[in-house]
């Protein structure tokens, strides 16, 4: 079962920490370090009897999710303390603070209520939202508008800028040029000659601060002097090649000379090498590998077999004469050769490395015209202001002094974030000795590195290097509170073997001196490591993962599991979506990312094809789509072939002309036209009802059309322009509670927990993609004046330069440390158990991988090369959370992903007719703000299959009356301000929630709905409502009980007892 947030613990082993100065939590996973955070700040809030200290305290981490539980977890926290509760960390603080239980509970309740009526001061916030602060408080300084306009959607942002490039096409003669090479060559390479979707590839790279310096530079650049440099790249390619062959011939000629042949040399292969350089063409395509990748320079470099064994005495003296110029010109034309692929590379790049340059300047452009900031950019327009403005003249500009920082998830932060919070931490902790800087992290979960993560920040910490004159204090977070003793012992054994494999000392030394936690108090676990048998392609061994990952869950199920306690972890989405398919085909419910999207659903995709003819009437690709649709729901029985050859026709409106003849319907193609995107979509859904059945997709899908008309165009061009950009990033989003094997990316599951993890597909390499590119600096390259390459990863960058080799293995190193990081997240996820699949292999690779990690670590275990089908480190089985509940339960279908004969079960509470009633009632007034949404509303219910259509009448008939009451139409007036099922938390209540609030000339009417009958408990509740509002400065105006059960009632309540 997903938990989004730790359980609460008791962190007896973490020593109390003074409440100033510099300090350092080294967090492994599961060890309580939202506990400890949450226990810092309030240890910080709660020293001071001030009751708004909360302003002068920072809390950063990285993304909204984790601020908001960040939030709740300190306002639940210091609402218990307020109530007086007892709780351990109320222990922990009396302690620690030396102060009574008396001095704790009146110190919270004060700084819970200060809180309350001050939430805009609580400054608990995401890295870039304190960024986006400060540009928008220098605004002026930075040379922007104070109006900017902070981009959300940066990919929708980022596809405007490269439209723009195109349709420069033309006009620009040197961009023209450039775009009509890049054709060109797609061409030669067979791919497409369209280049729009390359550029929205590769434009992405401006967003990213790894790519920031060589960005920059390469905006410097003209479009000349790429081309320039292009030419001269030319030039130094034919001059090498020139000196290749040259070289090559001369030693060819030599040994001729001494009267040696080719058949002197076993198999000619000191011959053949040189005549492969002589022939070397200045468009080769090969690899150095072809001209290199042999045994010849060992032969050389010690004189041995390289020539046959009956060659004659004479011969042999000559050539050992010889062998020192031989190998000097090997050793010469290997290093040219490898020039000469280095520029090769260079060129294969150099249209798209050209192209990022205009796309910068292209990106500045349009941000400055449409005065619309990217919060990707923030970091780099703050960072030379923050290190020149003095830091009291920041704090006097942004209203507020910070003393005490908190900063969560240290090892994921990038470079500049660090660097523009340097000097306003460093001018806190330095000028007072009171105040504080408390940052937590694991640099064994540092897996943003492709996103602008820097680790090495976090290693130069715990190596005493940084900017302050303040020395930290280090903390570990020993004990692991979220798994099973017998997980935690394989996770500590498991990683200190695999750390071996890091070539990178510092990395390998932080895994071994951090990777060991102890054990919490539960016992047992289970453990296992799973080898599918070997197979040759990749689509086989996706069949045999399938099949082991299907067992396993049907095994787990038997053993008390409900499907929502179990994850399975991936790196890759292909791999996700493979998973969904099998496990789908046996009916067991999975959900995945990519199966929640919307263009996946069939309803949304035969319904979007009705706005797709509606702008051009002759696609008959659209028609078939509903066609298809229509055979699979309501004329299965007829010849597909024959019945979609029958019904296509050459335009939209004889299309549905047929439909309605052969099928006796009513749907008029020229009302459909007439009426706004929304309005059309209701019409399609009401005449070819029985073709969309409502299920989540369909709903969400119309949630997301009726946003899109309110906000931007009710015209269906504009919306499906708008739905083929963002087709890709609208899903559902369904409870945490469903009834359902979840299925995501390590990435995704950081931070989570779940009893059982299924982890399967471990055979990824530690080593670079090639697909991974890194950008490496033009030095010295003759007349180049272009500072910067984008090359893609090999181990040949070290023959490029010292640079080279040290860009090599950096990025060697740093590849391996996500590897294992990555594993290391998804093992630490699981609570119960955790079961890994890898695949056994026929030969071993050059490099470790996940799988030989793995195997290696279980022959360690055994003692034996030979290698089990399943081991198990641990089969202690532990008891499942919860029973699976099957009693009062009412289960709905709902139709997911592409194939539809899979359903996805999802649970309902039943009752009796009229509470159900009365809940429908209370769901409907919770939606309607005005009452021209009520039938809308109340459509939605009918789709919703909250309501049958034969009660829609009736429903909206006690609606109106209820919205036309004397008492009660001032709720439903459009210019009032509307509180409905707003929270309200207050220091000595629960939270509270009622159903209607109406603030008018700062009075409040307040409103709350219920099923059954007059009782004496809902007055009591109202009022206590009242008296929450009024303390809040809204004086009380009236106070409404509404009873629908199924008459409407309202009662009159006197605020006062």
């Amino acid at each position: 079962m997903v938990s989004l947030r730790s359980k609460s613990v008791h962190l007896t082993c973490l020593a109390p920490m003074p409440q100033k100065g510099f300090h350092i939590i080294n967090a492994s996973a599961g060890s309580g370090k939202t506990y400890t955070l949450v226990f810092q700040y309030l240890e910080q809030l709660l020293a001071s009897p001030k009751k708004d200290n909360y302003q002068n305290m920072l809390a950063m981490t990285f993304t909204n999710k984790a601020v908001n539980e960040m939030k709740e977890r300190i306002l639940t926290s210091l609402s218990g303390l307020a109530r007086g509760e007892p709780s351990p960390m109320k222990q922990d603080l009396i302690r620690v603070l030396a102060i009574t239980e008396e001095e704790i509970q009146w110190r919270a309740a004060l700084k819970m209520q200060s809180l309350l009526h001050n939430f805009g001061a609580f400054n608990i916030t995401t890295l870039d939202s304190f960024t986006h602060g400060l540009v928008r408080t220098f605004a002026f300084d930075l040379g922007l508008s104070h109006s900017f306009e902070v981009v959300v959607d940066s990919k929708s942002f980022i596809r405007e800028v490269v439209d723009r490039v195109i349709d420069r096409v033309g006009v620009s003669s040197s961009l023209t040029q450039l775009l009509t090479q890049f054709s060109l060559r797609k061409i030669a390479d067979e791919k497409s000659w369209d280049v729009s979707y390359d550029l929205n590839e590769f434009a992405p790279l401006l967003l990213n601060e790894n790519n920031r310096t060589p960005l920059q530079d390469l905006q410097q650049i003209s479009l000349k002097t790429f081309e320039k440099d292009r030419k001269e790249l030319n030039r130094l390619q034919e001059k090498l090649v020139d000196t290749i062959q040259s070289i090559s011939h001369k030693t060819l000629k030599r040994i001729a000379a001494v009267g040696l042949i080719k058949d002197d040399f076993p198999q000619g292969l000191l011959i053949n090498h040189f005549e492969r350089l002589v022939a070397l063409k200045s468009r080769e395509t090969k690899s150095i590998k072809t001209y290199f990748h042999n045994k010849l320079k060992e032969k050389l470099q010690y004189g041995e077999g390289l020539y046959k064994k009956n060659l004659a005495l004479d011969k042999e003296r000559q050539f050992l004469a010889l062998l020192p110029e031989l190998q000097e010109s090997y050793e010469l034309t290997r290093k040219l050769t490898h020039q000469y692929f280095y520029i090769q590379n260079l060129k294969k790049q150099w249209v798209p490395l050209s192209l990022l340059g205009v796309l910068g300047k292209q990106l500045e452009t349009e941000q400055q015209d449409q005065n619309r900031r990217l919060l990707s950019r923030f970091n780099d327009r703050i960072a030379s202001l923050v290190q020149d403005q003095p830091i009291p003249f920041i704090y006097e500009r942004l209203g507020v002094r910070y003393h005490h920082f908190f900063i969560d998830e240290f090892q994921d932060t990038s470079v500049l974030q660090w660097k523009n919070l340097v000097p306003l931490v460093g001018n806190a902790i330095e000028s007072d000795p009171n105040h504080s800087l408390v940052l937590v992290g694991d640099p064994k979960q540092a897996i943003y590195r492709w996103r602008g993560g820097d680790v090495q920040q976090f290693f130069n910490l715990l190596d005493q290097e940084h900017d302050f004159s303040v020395a930290p204090n280090f903390s570990h977070l020993e004990t692991n509170y979220r798994s099973y003793d017998q997980l935690v012992a394989f996770n500590n054994h498991f990683f200190a073997f695999a750390a071996k494999s890091l070539e990178n000392p510092q990395h390998e030394k932080m895994f071994s001196t951090t990777v060991f936690q102890k054990p919490n108090q539960k016992k047992g676990g289970t453990v296992a490591i799973h080898q599918i048998a070997s197979a040759r392609t990749i689509d086989e061994r996706g069949v045999l993962y399938g099949e082991k990952v299907i067992a396993l869950v049907t095994q787990l199920r038997l053993d008390g599991y409900s499907w929502k306690d179990i994850v399975i972890l991936v790196r890759k989405k292909s791999e996700a979506r493979l998973l969904v398919e099998q496990l789908q085909a046996k009916s067991i419910p999975a959900l995945s990312s990519d199966s929640l999207l919307l263009g996946q659903a069939e309803q949304v995709q035969a319904l979007i094809q009705f706005l797709r003819l509606r702008c051009y009437p002759k696609d008959q690709q659209a028609m078939k789509i509903i066609l298809d649709r229509y055979w699979d729901q309501r004329d299965s029985s007829t010849a597909y072939h024959n019945f979609v050859y029958t019904h296509l026709q050459p335009n939209a409106e004889a299309f549905f002309d047929k439909l309605n003849r052969d099928y006796t319907l009513a749907f008029d193609w020229g009302i459909m036209c007439s009426l706004s995107v929304y309005e059309s979509l209701e019409y399609c859904l009401q005449k070819f009802d029985f073709l969309f059945q409502g299920d989540v997709y369909l709903q969400r899908f119309l949630e997301v059309v009726f946003s899109f008309s309110k906000l931007h165009s009710t015209h269906p061009k504009d919306f499906l322009a708008y739905w083929e950009r963002e087709e890709e990033q609208l899903n559902v989003q369904l409870p945490e509670s469903s009834e359902a094997i979840q299925i995501m990316t390590v990435h995704k599951s950081k931070g989570l927990q779940f009893e059982v993890v299924i982890y399967p597909f471990l055979e990824d390499t530690l080593q670079p993609s090639s697909y991974e590119q890194v950008w490496y600096p033009i030095n010295g390259l003759g007349g180049v004046q272009t500072p910067w390459a984008r090359l893609s990863y090999s181990d040949s960058l070290a023959e490029y330069s010292p640079e080279g080799k040290q860009l090599m293995e950096y990025t060697k190193n740093a590849a391996a440390l996500d590897a294992l990081n990555l594993l290391y997240v998804g093992c630490t996820r699981a609570v119960a158990q955790l079961h890994l699949i890898t695949r056994q292999r026929t030969s071993v690779p050059s490099h470790p991988t996940y799988d030989t990690l793995l195997s290696g670590f279980v022959k360690q275990q055994l003692k034996s090369e030979e290698l089990q089908e399943t081991f198990y480190w641990s089969n202690s089985q532990v008891l499942p959370p919860e029973s699976i509940q099957k009693e009062g339960l009412l289960l709905a279908e709902m139709r997911n992903g592409i194939q539809w004969r899979s359903r996805l079960l999802t649970q309902r509470r039943f009752d009796s007719a009229a509470r159900d009633f009365g809940i429908l009632i209370h769901h409907l007034l919770g939606k309607i703000k005005t009452p021209d949404q009520l039938s809308w509303q109340v459509m939605e219910a009918i789709r919703e299959g909250r309501l049958g259509s034969e009660d829609q009448e009736a429903i909206e008939k006690l609606l109106q009356e209820l919205m036309v009451h004397p008492l009660l139409k001032k709720a439903f007036e459009p210019e009032a301000e509307l509180w409905i099922e707003r929270d309200i938390i207050l220091p000595n209540r629960e939270i509270i929630r009622p159903d209607r609030v109406v603030i008018e000339d700062h009075r409040a009417l307040i409103m709350d709905f219920k099923t059954g009958h007059p009782q004496d408990k809902d007055a009591e509740q109202i009022r206590a409502y009242g008296a929450v509002i009024q303390a809040m400065g809204h004086p009380i105006e009236a106070l409404y009980l509404v009873y629908t059960n199924p008459k409407v009632i309202v009662e009159s309540i006197d605020p006062i007892l």
